[in-house]
């Protein structure tokens, strides 16, 4: 991701390629998105140092603003952990100069010979505790690993320019919002790649798009978009901070318009039975095949599985805000996910749930290089969690536990039953916990899995193992529905 200002080259001419066209709209604006925001009422010109234990590199971003030349350029720069400090400033200087003499370059052709601008002489150099250090040291060690970081003046000098040298601020290194926004679903950082910053003191501002200006909206990390922004494209404004300082402001505006959606959705029908959670001893459990994305996004789910669906409802960037809703207002005490992309499980059915559940969650990836699995999630209000098991289907057949000797032997009697049964990677998912307030200290064991159908023909007669997941109106389907049992 870029986080320098775009600029718009009004000369070059694309025929007939509408993503070329759609890039110029989107970024004709001389703030093109995402906007790195450098400039602090409370900092003077700062130029942000950061380096991570064990890195190879540093990093340095500033904002070089020179008013005589009309200049406003963002750098940021990798540098190497071993460079000496003066071929670190040779390397601020080279970068400054080049945009100085295309500047310069510029102005001079409508000035005459004697009346052209000069390129002024520039000189940089690094202060830290007031004095300047040496071109012999290295850049890294004398600017990070002096002990006196936190007292006396560290700076940046750049020609005539001073910057309030900051080590380690706060500092969003990526921050995208999802493809698609509906209405009444939650809308988040789909990625969120951050240093030193601390989530509960950094500050989340929305915006309302309405013409040229944003209009604010809430702050947090979760936005729910109402009605009212139908329509509109969203702006996230994000401040990094810790205990100790605060980073530049990075914002970030939304490809595509809020989408009403295609409502009502029949799970709103269901809601209408969980509006709150079960009291007492009471649960709810729900249980769910989310479908994978890795199953969703082929040629076969599109043209064969799931024809009938529009390729966009596909599409698990518009199906996962639909899954968060939907799963969230039936406010169980358990629920056991199937088909559970490890990517969307830890970037976004994990952290969402939890915070807007408060569900702890237990992921089992299956076997093999599949990079699906299964998830149970618990509230933690209710239960404590003990611990977790997961059995791979196929090596058990292969054990032969007393408990399972005659399934066994019954399945081994067909040899390419047994065959394609061991050879699948079906995974069972366990987990134990203890209620918090229950006056039995009973534990409660919650097993999650997914079986495939399979139907095999025998010389004498067809064997036919199925596994459907139940829907709420009584009836059997192996297209991953929901099923609810409910107190």
């Amino acid at each position: 991701m870029k986080l320098f200002r775009s600029i718009y080259t009004s000369g070059l001419i694309i025929r007939n390629h509408s993503s070329i066209i759609l890039a110029f709209k989107r970024f004709k604006s001389t703030f093109a998105y995402p906007r790195l925001t450098f400039s602090k009422p409370h900092i003077m010109n700062p130029a942000y140092f950061r380096y991570e234990d064990g890195a190879e590199k540093f990093q340095l971003a500033f904002e070089y603003n020179n008013e005589t030349y009309n200049i406003s350029r963002q750098f940021n720069m990798d540098r190497s952990v071993n460079e000496t400090t003066a071929d670190f400033k040779n390397r601020i200087k080279s970068n400054v100069v080049k945009v100085l003499e295309k500047k310069i370059h510029a102005l001079n052709k409508k000035k005459e010979k004697e009346d052209k601008i000069k390129m002024p002489e520039i000189k940089i150099d690094i202060l830290i505790d007031g004095q300047v250090i040496s071109d012999a040291s290295i850049a890294k060690e004398a600017i990070f690993d002096n002990s006196s970081l936190s007292s006396g003046e560290n700076s940046l000098l750049i020609h005539d320019s001073k910057f309030q040298i900051i080590i380690n601020a706060p500092w969003i290194k990526n921050l995208t919002l999802p493809s698609y926004l509906l209405q009444d679903c939650l809308v988040y950082p789909t990625k969120f790649e951050h240093q030193f910053l601390l989530e509960d003191k950094t500050i989340f501002q929305w915006f309302r798009k309405e013409d040229k200006e944003f209009v604010p909206l809430s702050q947090g990390f979760y936005y729910k978009p109402t009605k009212e922004d139908v329509g509109h494209c969203l702006k996230l404004s994000c401040t990094p901070k810790n205990d100790h300082s605060e980073g530049p402001t990075l914002e970030v505006v939304t490809e595509k318009p809020v989408d009403a959606g295609n409502q009502p959705y029949l799970f709103e029908q269901r809601h209408a039975f969980t509006k709150e959670k079960l009291t007492d001893e009471n649960l709810r459990v729900v249980t769910y095949n989310i479908l994978a994305e890795i199953y969703a996004d082929t040629d076969t789910a599109r043209n064969e599985l799931f024809s009938y669906c529009p390729s966009y409802a596909l599409d698990m960037e518009y199906r996962r805000p639909l899954i968060i809703r939907e799963i969230l207002a039936y406010h169980a005490d358990l629920i056991c996910l199937q088909e559970v992309d490890e990517k969307c499980f830890n970037r976004h059915l994990a952290p969402t749930l939890f915070r807007k559940g408060n569900y702890r969650a237990n992921f089992a990836v299956k076997s093999g290089n599949a990079a699906e699995g299964l998830a149970i999630f618990y509230d933690v209000d209710k239960f404590r969690f003990i611990q977790s098991s997961r059995y791979l289907l196929g090596e058990s057949l292969a054990q032969d536990h007393v408990y399972q000797t005659d399934l066994v032997s019954r399945i081994k009697t067909n040899e390419r039953l047994y065959t394609r049964l061991s050879e699948r990677n079906t995974t069972l998912q366990t987990v134990v916990l203890e209620p918090v307030n229950s006056k039995s200290k009973r534990l409660l064991y919650v097993a999650n899995t997914h079986l495939y159908f399979i139907r095999m023909l025998t010389t004498s007669d067809s064997l036919r193992a199925h596994c459907f997941s139940p829907i709420s109106n009584g009836t059997s389907t192996n297209s991953g529905k929901v099923n609810l049992a409910m107190k």
